[in-house]
């Protein structure tokens, strides 16, 4: 043999005591379903609370967005000023101003204008009753 090899002494390990129980048996292979259930139930909770998390960013985001564009819309560039100005029309029967309204919610119903009920009807019956003065039966 050669002197720089040496020979290896065998360490021994120490024994495995192994109690068996019964009980921890039974346990051990009744319990797939119950250990099932309750990785189930682990991954739901997960999931409804990253559910929770996504839908709250989500609200977040669509709340920024909104802002923002309201806080676009409010404030007009002076570059576009000279096209908001009021501008007037002189027409024969009446004046027609056209210009920006800044706050809508100064605006009342009652300024609307239904054409229904504003617009006169001029059917064929009542242009005879002016032309002639007669009355018209129905």
């Amino acid at each position: 043999m050669n002197k720089n090899t040496k020979k290896k002494k065998w360490v021994k390990q120490p024994k495995i005591h192994l109690i068996f129980d019964e009980k921890e048996r039974e346990n051990y292979l009744t319990g797939f379903h119950k250990r099932n259930l309750e990785q189930k139930f682990k991954r739901n909770k997960a999931l409804d609370v990253m559910l929770k998390e996504e839908k709250k960013r989500i609200k977040k985001s669509q709340k920024e967005v909104l802002e923002n564009a309201i806080k676009s819309q409010r404030g007009v560039p002076p570059e576009l000023l000279h096209l908001i100005e009021p501008v007037t029309y002189d027409l024969p029967d009446h004046t027609v101003t056209v210009g920006q309204i800044s706050n809508m919610d100064s605006i009342h119903a009652s300024t609307t204008i239904d054409l229904d009920k504003t617009l006169p009807s001029n059917s064929v019956e009542e242009v005879l009753l002016k032309e002639t003065g007669d009355e018209v039966d129905k």
